[in-house]
């Protein structure tokens, strides 16, 4: 083999590897989205016990911009929240993005509850 096939040959190999890390990487996103819609479904369940008055749940589904969860009595949003589908353990903790995002996250909650976000706007002109 010369060093031309050699070469080539290297190079056809590292095309297969990065295609197939391509489409394992677009897998695990769709696992990630997966994982954060089943969570949400399920404190969506966990939501209803203690807020018995709330009569509709919304959730738009993972990868959707704004507030993952709201809650509505009467058409009147009542309940905001956010899944986390972060996963931490005692050696692997919360690195800056993360932290970051979740921070932006809290702060969005807090400005729906306080009635200073273009998101409660738009609740209140749906109901």
């Amino acid at each position: 083999m010369t060093k031309a096939e050699r070469q080539e040959s290297r190079l056809d190999t590292l095309s297969d590897e990065l295609q197939f890390l391509m489409k394992l990487k677009e897998s695990i996103g769709k696992l990630n989205n997966r994982i954060h819609d089943k969570l949400a479904y399920i404190a969506i369940e966990k939501l209803k016990g203690p807020n018995p008055g709330i009569d509709d749940f919304k959730y738009g589904g993972a990868g959707v911009g704004g507030v993952d969860i709201k809650g509505y009595a009467d058409g009147t949003l009542k309940l905001v929240a956010e899944v986390k589908a972060t996963h931490t353990t005692e050696k692997v903790k919360l690195r800056g993005p993360q932290k970051s995002q979740i921070r932006k996250d809290l702060q969005r909650l807090a400005a729906v509850n306080e009635g200073q976000s273009p998101i409660m706007e738009r609740c209140q002109g749906a109901a």
